[in-house]
């Protein structure tokens, strides 16, 4: 039995031996320790082996004579076909790696660059100094701006955004309140497609950012008083573009631009309720009036919808959208356009009067070269009532009619600017007209980045229609503003 075993293991070891010998011959074949092999004839193994002789026949054969060894220019280089060649093998685009930086704002996105979140901020804290009409002057720190938005680009076609905004002399933001939400889809310069907080285009001042302002004071005709610490009204005087949710197309198609949008109609109006009721002097308001305009937080509830539209040329460079010459343009740039809004019927919650409708039309200019720049906008506008509760008009259809022009110049390229606005509007019916003059010096340590503002400005507004006369009132303001 023992013999048995060990000629079985015997018989193991020399097959085990003979498969690792003809692996071994196999893997030789495949080593190439060159990039082309040459061809090997059989005088050459002879030389290489001289020790096996030529195998011998029976047959009558000529002398085999062994060739001299042939050189490297003699040997034909053709490749051995069951040779494999060595390929570095390059490592794969590592996509999860994230790139981090700032480019004009702080991003962080992946190595192919289909996805990056772009964070933005500002903060716009100033000092003011107020005196209004036969009432003691004041003085108060504010912040005008603090605000953030938060980007999204995906795959360089669509771009979410939302941004958060807190303003201590806002009637809507003096509690940080949402200040925008869209989605923004690009066919390609000719058409970007806008849903979400989207408003209605009019203007210019309309689409520029009050970052990229010379002033900050604002002008009634576009950011009046009642755009502040007074909710926004349908009977306001500013021409103001109203908010609203809905749908934008806008575009380029070489020098022309355009930009349509529709939006949720006027929010249901709420009128004031006060204990007493009927709100006498001294009452204790529990429900401000409020509504009957667009607005981004609300539902349609009628069905109804605004509509705006603008269209434009740039009959030079574009002016683009900051109202200064900060590059210190060297080709003059200029920019016309028209604008116009539709919005249909609506309930006043101060006055209970029942609008039909109300258009509004803006014709506007902008001009820049070397450091000189000037913005003017002229409006027009037309309410039609089905009713007039207790508003003070003496028809049912109001036209009214505003202005305005602001100018600056960068004393220093780059750093130093001066400017000044003037602006006016002019209403049918009694104690509705109101005008703006003022000017400011601007000092920009880092751009738009970084920038100390001086304004002051002189207004002139009646703050209803009730009023005998108008109330004046000078500003004085400081702001430093900054931006990432």
């Amino acid at each position: 039995m023992k013999r048995i075993l060990t000629w079985i293991i015997v018989i193991l070891m020399v097959v085990a031996g003979a498969v690792a010998a003809n692996a071994a011959t196999k893997t030789k074949k495949k080593v190439v320790p060159h990039k082309k092999a040459a061809v090997v004839t059989k005088s050459q193994e002879n030389i290489i082996k001289p020790n096996i002789p030529p195998p011998t026949t029976t047959k009558t054969k000529a002398p085999i004579t062994i060739a001299a060894p042939e050189t490297k220019a003699d040997i034909t280089e053709t490749p051995v076909t069951d040779t494999v060649a060595h390929v570095a093998e390059v490592p794969p685009k590592d996509t999860s790696v994230p790139n981090i930086g700032y480019d004009g704002g702080f991003f962080i996105k992946n190595s192919d660059d289909s996805f990056k979140f772009l964070v933005n901020g500002r903060l716009q804290p100033f000092v003011y100094y107020q005196k209004l009409q036969s009432a003691p002057a004041n003085w108060s720190f504010a912040i005008r701006r603090a605000r953030l938005d938060f980007t999204t680009f995906i795959d360089k076609k669509v771009t979410a955004s939302v941004s958060i905004n807190y303003g201590t002399k806002s009637a809507l933001y003096s509690s940080i309140n949402l200040y925008n939400a869209e989605i923004d889809y690009e066919f390609g310069p000719w058409m970007t497609a806008i849903v979400g907080t989207v408003g209605l285009p009019l203007g210019f001042k309309a689409k520029s950012s009050q970052l990229l302002m010379s002033d900050f004071g604002g002008v009634p005709v576009v950011t009046t008083r009642d755009d502040g610490g007074t909710p926004i009204t349908p009977l306001r005087s500013s021409f103001g573009s109203p908010d609203g949710i809905g749908l934008e197309l806008a575009g380029d198609i070489s020098k022309f631009f355009y930009d349509f949008a529709v939006v949720n109609g006027a929010t249901q109006a709420k009128f004031q309720q006060c204990v007493p009721a009927g709100c006498p002097a001294g009452a204790v308001v529990i429900q401000p009036a409020s509504g009957g305009v667009e607005s981004n937080y609300d539902l349609n509830f009628n069905k109804k919808v605004s509509t705006g539209m603008r269209i434009g040329m740039n009959v030079l460079d574009a002016v683009g959208k900051a109202e200064m010459d900060l590059p210190y343009s060297d080709k003059p740039k200029l920019t016309f356009s028209l604008g116009g809004d539709y919005q249909g019927a609506r309930t006043d919650p101060y006055t209970n009067a029942q609008v039909k409708r109300i258009l509004t039309g803006a014709a506007s200019g902008a001009f820049r070269w070397r450091g000189f720049s000037i913005n003017a906008e002229t409006f027009g506008r037309r309410t039609t009532f089905d009713s007039l509760g207790t508003a003070l008009y003496t028809n049912l259809m109001v036209d009214d009619f505003g202005y305005y022009v602001n100018a600056g110049y960068f004393i220093v390229p780059n750093k130093f600017e001066v400017a000044g606005l003037i602006s006016q509007i002019y209403r049918q019916g009694p104690h509705n007209n109101s005008y703006q003059f003022g000017g400011g010096l601007n000092y920009y340590i880092k751009g738009n980045n970084a920038k100390v503002q001086l304004d002051y400005s002189l207004t002139s507004a009646f703050d209803d229609i009730t009023q005998d006369a108008p109330s004046k009132t000078h500003v004085l303001l400081l702001m430093f503003a900054t931006s990432f």
